[in-house]
């Protein structure tokens, strides 16, 4: 399925996929996104590929991603598709990358010769390899031509594509509905005057300054209307960053990357669901999935599939719309659109606004994947559900789970003590948990996880546990207090 989906084909013939889930997002969301670097842990589902005899798959990660939880994450997946230890072990190679933890994988490799020789050396035996990267960035592309090497995703001319001032231009140009506002930002003083004139024309109590190439909720400045028409200092004082980025820090960087200013929406109900497309090389365009986003502030903390039935169609519909016209232009590889969905009451229709178009696999895309892997799902495109053996397939991602003492935890442990307490992800039932950047525990005392199962009410009962779970792990001595450690799941 896996193939299919990233080439549109059943490879006949041998084929070699280096997979380099290198996350290169921009300069603050780098600095301030904590764990960043324990991101492309999140991606063995590669070893679906090896379901087709003629695939090979070397996967190149960080040297510290802990050997135990690698190994576990890819003998689950091996043992969804059936793989035997023979199959996995002659086709299925990982190349570590000695790690700075700051930088991404690809600025390693491309700054450490001997290991870019290694790869070098060993692409040159396997038989038509091709690259995948996580996103496609300047330095993926140079990392490219080092290993003289084609690849999936954006072409260098198309880089822009991923940025929030073309999201708004793309979303203007189909007559897409999209929150007022403005796009090529290139000062503060150029955010001031477009805001002046935006409050002007939106009666929004508040207005958002994003920079273009960060994510993940980095790099946004909220307003409140009542600042908009004072002086500089105090305009600048008065932006309200997320992540706790420094607002000097912040303004430089309008300059730097360039920006975008909207009116911030706000309704009695709202809602933040995404859809992700894939643009096969070929040009086709096919819906993989819908999520409802889950968010802390602004921030991403998390998502559920599948987004709510009473919009899923139109959502789908409009990131079909979206792929398409980006596939004319040349863009290939994985598409996500996050909207807003609004309305004033329940009894009423939801209204769906676009916000901004990630040409990139984004973090809804591994819980997608292994979700489908784990459960052998396929993907009904007419009611956009996953439906396995089991029944329909419902799942539920967090980008961390944390409570205090999980550095003292060793992976191994962490997955051991899941499957023993019966929450570990069950091959037969398709309920439980997969872990996702286990490593990140020793430095962060967290650790990632998809609960995957067949309604909303059975994994938020899952969630509930493995929140007590981890208090028990971390303090068994007051697990069955209100006291200890908090055990903290951010949706």
């Amino acid at each position: 399925m896996l193939e299919q989906i990233l080439f549109g084909d059943t490879c006949t013939t041998p084929r070699t996929v280096v997979s380099i889930q290198s996350v290169s997002l921009g300069g603050l969301t780098a600095k301030y996104l904590r764990g960043l670097n324990y991101f492309e842990e999140r991606n063995a589902y590669f070893v679906e590929l090896l379901r087709n005899e003629n695939c090979t798959c070397i996967v190149v990660l960080s040297d510290d991603v802990d050997r135990a939880f690698l190994h576990h994450t890819v003998n689950e997946g091996a043992k969804a598709c059936n793989l035997s230890v023979g199959d996995l072990a002659r086709r299925w190679k990982t190349v570590f990358v000695p790690t700075d933890g700051r930088s991404s994988l690809s600025e390693l490799l491309l700054g450490n010769r001997s290991a870019l020789d290694s790869l070098r050396e060993l692409v040159s035996s396997c038989e038509n390899p091709i690259l995948d990267f996580w996103t496609v960035t300047e330095r993926e592309l140079e990392l490219a031509e080092a290993l003289g090497l084609p690849h999936l995703g954006l072409r260098r001319e198309l880089l822009a594509v991923d940025s929030k001032s073309n999201s708004r231009a793309i979303f203007e140009s189909l007559n897409i509905p999209h929150p007022l506002g403005y796009q090529n930002i290139c000062s503060v003083d150029d955010a001031r005057s477009a805001l002046a004139d935006l409050s002007a024309r939106s009666p929004a109590r508040s207005f958002l300054i994003k920079l273009n190439c960060e994510e993940a909720g980095n790099g946004i400045a909220r307003i409140q209307r009542s600042m908009i028409g004072k002086p500089l200092a105090d305009f600048v004082a008065s932006l309200e960053v997320s992540k706790a980025i420094p607002v000097d820090v912040f303004v430089s960087e309008i300059a730097k990357q360039g920006a975008v200013v909207e009116e911030y929406i706000e309704a009695p109900h709202t809602a933040f669901p995404s859809v992700k497309m894939n643009i096969l090389p070929d040009g086709r365009v096919a819906n993989l999935a819908t999520h409802d986003q889950v968010l802390v502030g602004m921030a991403y903390a998390g998502s559920w599939f599948p987004a709510d039935e009473a919009y899923r169609s139109d959502l789908m519909a409009l990131g079909h719309e979206i792929a398409t016209s980006l596939a004319a232009k040349g863009v290939r590889g994985i598409v996500s659109t996050d909207f807003i969905a609004t309305r004033d009451a329940p009894t009423e229709p939801w209204s769906l606004w676009g916000l901004e178009v990630n040409a990139r696999k984004g973090a809804t895309t591994h819980p997608y994947f292994w979700s489908r892997l784990l459960t052998g799902a396929t993907y009904d495109l007419a009611t956009g559900r996953l439906v396995s053996t089991t029944g329909h397939i419902t799942y539920q991602s967090s980008e961390y789970v944390q409570a205090d003492g999980l550095k003292t935890v060793s992976p191994g442990e962490l997955l051991k003590a899941m499957s023993d307490a019966g929450l570990a992800f069950d091959h037969k039932t398709h309920q439980g948990a997969l872990v996702h950047m286990a490593t990140s525990m020793r430095q962060f005392s967290k650790f990632g996880v998809t609960i995957v199962g067949h309604s909303r009410q059975e994994i938020t009962e899952l969630q509930k546990r493995i929140v007590q779970w981890a208090r028990q792990l971390t303090n068994p001595a007051k697990s069955g207090s209100t006291g200890g450690p908090a055990a903290r799941h951010m949706e």
